[in-house]
């Protein structure tokens, strides 16, 4: 189970599993996940699966996106990796995978009478089993997701989709000579 958890800028939290390929968030109505926030634009985000996981896309282009506090250039996606923070304005989504999605849930049920801001920072403080760094910048900043394995693959497949049609073509062609020697 992968979540993302809303933390909007009055204290507020909301989790909601992800479980779409592509899931847009903002505050616009069109968007799967509507933020009613001013500082949110009203497509602000995209994060779609591909085959090496989940990324994220910024849509609203006017630099106020950011992931772990490194501001993200629109249109360009990034890989996710669990624990994962993504600012929109002064909205915080985070991106929490199994075991951290549990740990989060389990620290909120242990601090109920403390407000939303002491259970996310006791949610911050577990650590991140199974993560992987994330491919950076010399100066620190995330590195795009690399999308030439994506191609590659496509071209491959599509390769060996004409090579079959062209075999199938020739095979009868060749069935049609045969028989009309007949």
């Amino acid at each position: 189970m992968q979540q993302l958890v809303i933390n909007q800028s009055d204290g507020t939290s909301t989790a909601y599993e992800l479980s779409l390929s592509t899931v847009t968030i903002g505050s616009g109505m069109e968007c799967v996940i509507i933020v009613p926030d001013e500082s949110v634009a009203p497509m602000h985000i995209q994060i779609t699966l591909d085959v090496s996981g989940y990324v994220v896309s910024d849509l609203a282009g006017n630099e106020s996106t950011s992931v772990n506090d490194y501001p993200i250039e629109p249109g360009t996606a990034y890989q996710m990796e669990s624990g994962m923070r993504i600012r929109m304005g002064t909205v915080e989504v985070l991106y929490l995978i199994e075991e951290e999605a549990a740990a989060v849930e389990d620290a909120a049920s242990e601090v109920q009478e403390a407000d939303a801001q002491q259970a996310y920072a006791v949610a911050q403080s577990f650590p991140v089993p199974g993560s992987f760094p994330l491919p950076r910048h010399s100066d620190g900043a995330f590195a795009p997701a690399k999308s030439g394995f994506n191609l590659w693959l496509a071209a491959c497949i599509l390769t060996t989709l004409l090579s079959v049609g062209f075999a199938l073509v020739a095979v009868v062609h060749v069935a049609g000579v045969f028989q009309d020697m007949r």
